[in-house]
């Protein structure tokens, strides 16, 4: 559904706009509601100012998970990047 007057990649455009925008302000009421109200949430565990109650073999497998996600991601991105370049090469040829 579209509004008069409008394409549908105006509204597309919009309604992302408008999500990112509930995102940003999301974030920071989520973080400061478990730091206020603290008898609802467990402490924090990694990044407390406390040393972490993890045991070393969970903090490791976490570790190299979070590593291997982070480098799985730069990985697609860097194929995606390149797939764009091949597409806009093939546009202009």
């Amino acid at each position: 559904m579209t509004l008069p007057g409008t394409s549908g990649t105006q509204t597309m455009k919009c309604s992302s706009q408008q999500s990112r925008i509930v995102g940003f302000v999301n974030v920071p009421i989520v973080h400061f509601s478990v730091k206020w109200w603290r008898a609802l949430h467990q402490p924090s565990t990694i990044l407390g100012p406390e040393p972490s109650p993890i045991a070393a073999p969970i903090a490791t497998a976490l570790l190299v998970n979070w590593v291997a996600f982070t480098l799985l991601f730069v990985y697609f991105l860097a194929r995606r990047i390149e797939i764009a370049r091949l597409d806009d090469g093939a546009v202009d040829a």
